[in-house]
């Protein structure tokens, strides 16, 4: 079974009702596979929206499976950015705990950021939109 770990951007463009991307879900869906996201991407998104209206976008963000950040993943997190800042490559913290999760969860990130991830070994990402 396959597992897609929905980064920030997907939450985003979910929310703005952007064409296709929640009939894209719905075929990884039908087709078997986990759709989840971690604390980074809720924290992000929420970041994103009003005072006060949070509980409006509970139900939406309850559609998806949610990852915890162990301290495994963590600590994983923490040698993906010390890995890349030793070849010259800043990796955000937010980037590196997902890509962690991802790892630890053996899914694929579906992202408008690929850029992001390449630079991370064991991490498979795709493009949101193709």
């Amino acid at each position: 079974m396959e597992r897609y770990l929905l980064d920030t951007t997907v939450l985003i463009d979910l929310s703005r009702g952007i064409a296709g991307i929640r009939g894209r879900l719905a075929v990884l869906n039908r087709s078997g596979a986990e759709l989840g996201v971690c604390a980074v991407n809720v924290a992000e998104f929420a970041a994103g929206v009003p005072n006060g209206q949070m509980p409006r976008w509970d139900e939406f963000l309850s559609e998806f499976l949610f990852w915890d950040i162990t301290y495994e993943t963590a600590a994983r997190a923490g040698a993906y950015r010390y890995a890349l800042r030793r070849r010259g490559t800043a990796l955000q913290i937010t980037d590196a705990l997902v890509a962690a999760v991802a790892a630890t969860r053996g899914a694929i990130i579906l992202t408008d950021n690929v850029k992001h991830f390449l630079l991370i070994p064991d991490v498979q990402v795709q493009p949101l939109r193709t």
